[in-house]
């Protein structure tokens, strides 16, 4: 959440406190005007991150449903044969229905966390190894090992070389 809330400040150039200006309640349409989700969202995918989906306003999907019905009805005005009319029915769903796939795609303005805190939640769902790299050194089991053997060595007071994977603890107590 303090990730996105400094990310969110970044972006949009506010200099008071990112936690005051982003709360988790604080709701995406709330944002300054100068960005839109869609901006914020190209935004993170040009760092690197996986996004949740985007969704087309009830405006543009009743816009493309528009013009795709005016369409249809243009071509059933000029004269089109009644065999026709099923295969360009259903040649005019498939158009539909690809025209909506692509414009959620460039044009999609809803997003589907309504919060700056499921906007975090969603990004973290989705980016698992991003946040991972951000929190730290990934541990390896080599690496687990040395820090064992280092705090041994250090409550103990025996040497490096006789602590092994085997060795017992009650040996060395």
């Amino acid at each position: 959440m303090q990730w996105l809330q400094r990310q969110l400040a970044e972006m949009l150039g506010r200099r008071d406190s990112a936690g005051w200006a982003f709360p988790a309640e604080l709701r995406l349409t709330e944002l300054p005007e100068a960005v839109s989700p869609w901006q914020l969202f190209a935004e993170f995918r040009h760092r690197g991150l996986r996004v949740p989906p985007l969704f087309l306003s009830w405006y543009q999907f009743w816009l493309i449903t528009g013009v795709s019905i005016v369409l249809l009805l243009a071509s059933i005005w000029n004269g089109l044969p009644l065999q026709d009319l099923a295969v360009v029915l259903c040649g005019g769903l498939v158009v539909w229905g690809i025209r909506l796939v692509i414009a959620r795609c460039l044009f999609g303005r809803v997003p589907i966390a309504k919060t700056v805190g499921e906007l975090a939640q969603q990004l973290l769902w989705k980016n698992p190894k991003y946040f991972s790299r951000l929190s730290g050194i990934p541990l390896t089991h080599e690496l687990i090992k040395k820090i064992v053997v280092q705090h041994l060595v250090e409550m103990t007071g025996c040497d490096e070389d006789e602590i092994t994977e085997e060795t017992q603890l009650a040996e060395l107590l």
